[in-house]
C-alpha cells in the first residue's frame, strides 16, 4: 500500500511506481495485510465527472470491503497521455484506465460508430446516452472482441451530442459552411465536413488558445468542456444539434481482474460491468444538463436548429452512418450488422 509520503510525490514518481508494480506483479498489487490495490489511470483532470465517479466508487468500495479493496487513482495523465490509456491497461502498466476512443482514429472502427450522429438519442437529458451505452456492453462479446483484444471492457460512458461553441452567433446549418470547427475525433470530423465546415483538430488543452487567437471559429465539445477549459472567455454562442457522442471506455487488465480475491469480487462487480453500467451510462449526460443551466446563467447564448434544419441534419446523418458502415463492411468488419444490432439492443433500454 502506498504511504502518505508517496501519495504526495511528483507525478513522474507515481507513474514510475505504477509502471514497476505492473511489470513486477503483472496486475493488481497485493499488500502484506491482504489488501488489494488496483491502479486506475485517468487522463482527465480531477474536476471531471468521470474522476468524481471513480472517487465515489473508491469510498464505497472501502466501506463495503472493510478497506480490503482499494482504487489508487492516477489522474490528469500521470501515467501517460490520453491516446495511450488503452495500451496502459493492455500491457499491464495500469489495472484500469479510461480511454477516449476517438483519440486513436481507425483503431476502434466499430466503436467509433457510437460517436456518429443519430446513434445515441437526441437532445439534452440524463438518459440520452444510457440506452446506446448499455447496448454496447451487451454486444461486446459478439461484435467487439477483435477491437478490444487484450482488455476486459468494464463500462461505457458517452458524452452525448456535443454542441458547437462559436465566437459569432450561428442560427442555422448553412452558416457553418467554411467555418473552421475544432473536432474531437473522426466521426465528428466527417459530420462537420458533410455540413460544409472545415474540421480542424485541436487538443482539448489548446482549445481556449485556438479560439482566442482565431485559429478556429468554433469548438465542438460538451458543455462540461466549455466550463473545464474556460472557453466562454473567448466565445459565448452555442448551436445545439444531435451530433452523436464522445465515447469513453472503462477497460481493465484481465489478469488484474482475475487476481481480485473471490470474496471481494461481488463488491467490485457492483460498481463495474453490467451492474454498474446504469451509473456510467448517465454520469456525463447528467453533468451536461447541470452545466448547461449553469453556463446559461452566466450568459451563454444557446440556440436550437429549426425544424427544417433538424430534418435535414437527420437525413444527412443517416446517409453518413450508412456510408461509413458500408465502407467498413467492405473491409470485412460487419459494421452494418453491428449498427443494426446496436439499435435493437438500445431499444430494450429506452
Amino acid at each position: 500500500m502506498l504511504t502518505n509520503k508517496l501519495l504526495r510525490a511528483p507525478a513522474r514518481v507515481l507513474a514510475a511506481v505504477a509502471f514497476c508494480a505492473g511489470i513486477i506483479l503483472g496486475g493488481a498489487a497485493f499488500a502484506a495485510d491482504d489488501k488489494t490495490t488496483l491502479s486506475v489511470s485517468i487522463f482527465t483532470p480531477p474536476s471531471s465527472d468521470l474522476n468524481k465517479l471513480f472517487r465515489v466508487i473508491e469510498e464505497q468500495l472501502d466501506a463495503e470491503t472493510d478497506g480490503k479493496l482499494d482504487l489508487e487513482l492516477f489522474e490528469a495523465s500521470q501515467m501517460g497521455p490520453a491516446p495511450r490509456q488503452f495500451d496502459l491497461v493492455r500491457k499491464g502498466v495500469a489495472d484500469i484506465s479510461v480511454a477516449l476512443l476517438g483519440l486513436t482514429p481507425g483503431r476502434f472502427p466499430k466503436m467509433e460508430l457510437l460517436d456518429m450522429a443519430g446513434v445515441v438519442d437526441t437532445g439534452v437529458g440524463v438518459d440520452v446516452a444510457a440506452p446506446a451505452s448499455a447496448a454496447v456492453l451487451d454486444l461486446a462479446d459478439s461484435h467487439l472482441k477483435k477491437e478490444l483484444a487484450g482488455v476486459k471492457l468494464l463500462n461505457i460512458a458517452v458524452l452525448p451530442n456535443p454542441i458547437i461553441l462559436t465566437k459569432e452567433e450561428i442560427t442555422g446549418l448553412d452558416e457553418l459552411k467554411n467555418k473552421r470547427i475544432r473536432h474531437p475525433g473522426p466521426a465528428h470530423s466527417k459530420t462537420l465536413e458533410a455540413l460544409g465546415a472545415v474540421p480542424t483538430f485541436v487538443p482539448s488543452t489548446e482549445m481556449s488558445e485556438a479560439l482566442a487567437r482565431g485559429a478556429v471559429d468554433g469548438i465542438l465539445t460538451g458543455y462540461a468542456g466549455i466550463r473545464s477549459f474556460k472557453l466562454m472567455d473567448s466565445a459565448k454562442y452555442v448551436i445545439e444539434l444531435a451530433s452523436g457522442g464522445m465515447t469513453f471506455a472503462v477497460v481493465m487488465n484481465q489478469k488484474a481482474y482475475d487476481k481480485i480475491p473471490a470474496d471481494l469480487k461481488p463488491a467490485f462487480d457492483k460498481h463495474f460491468g453490467p451492474q454498474g453500467q446504469g451509473e456510467w451510462g448517465r454520469v456525463l449526460a447528467r453533468a451536461e444538463v447541470e452545466v448547461r443551466d449553469e453556463l446559461m446563467g452566466q450568459g451563454l447564448v444557446v440556440k436550437s436548429l429549426s425544424e427544417a434544419d433538424t430534418a435535414a441534419f437527420a437525413e444527412m446523418s443517416a446517409k453518413l452512418r450508412a456510408d461509413t458502415a458500408q465502407a467498413l463492411d467492405a473491409k470485412g468488419l460487419d459494421a452494418t450488422e453491428f449498427l443494426n444490432a446496436l439499435d435493437v439492443a438500445a431499444a430494450a433500454y429506452r
